[in-house]
């Protein structure tokens, strides 16, 4: 099986969206509202938990098929599973981490169920495009969020005596 997708996603979007969370959770908290940053941090919890219910209903149907199939080994990759230390800076980070590994934990199981022709190529591949938009949405609408707060952000900055822009 070729590298982990799950691999790609964390390497393309975990730091970028820790980065964004930090910007909402810390920088635009102490400029503006409390109340507008925890919609927005709440709207980000959301997003990763819809995602989880999402993964998880998958990985539970996928096991449940892979037993009634007496299927115990499921595909590797020509590398290993997602297994790396990394620095969580908040709670939503380490959701967003969760959903990846999830994700990760996932892909061959359903890569299994292609090779033992349980399901199609095309299954296969419609089901990993699927949940890999779930991991990237995730990261997507934090970055979108992060950035409809730099606006009003930046009207605060320039309302301050003694800032530029």
């Amino acid at each position: 099986m070729e590298a982990s997708s799950a691999k790609r996603l964390f390497v393309r979007f975990f730091d970028s969206m820790q980065l964004h969370t930090n910007f909402i959770s810390n920088i635009a908290r102490s400029r503006l509202r409390s109340e507008d940053i925890e919609r927005v941090e709440a709207m980000i919890a959301q997003t990763i938990d819809k995602g989880l219910a999402k993964i998880d209903q998958a990985l539970d149907a996928t096991e449940a098929l892979c037993k009634a199939s007496h299927i115990s080994e499921f595909a590797e990759y020509e590398q290993d599973p997602l297994d790396k230390k990394v620095g969580v800076i908040s709670s939503l980070s380490r959701k967003y981490l969760d959903l990846i590994v999830r994700f990760d934990q996932l892909m061959p199981m359903i890569a299994t169920l292609e090779i033992d022709g349980m399901i199609k190529k095309k299954e296969l591949d419609a089901q990993l495009t699927r949940y890999k938009k779930l991991v990237k949405r995730v990261a997507y609408s934090t970055r979108e969020l992060a950035n409809g707060l730099r606006k009003p952000l930046r009207g605060v900055a320039a309302d301050c005596p003694g800032t530029q822009d």
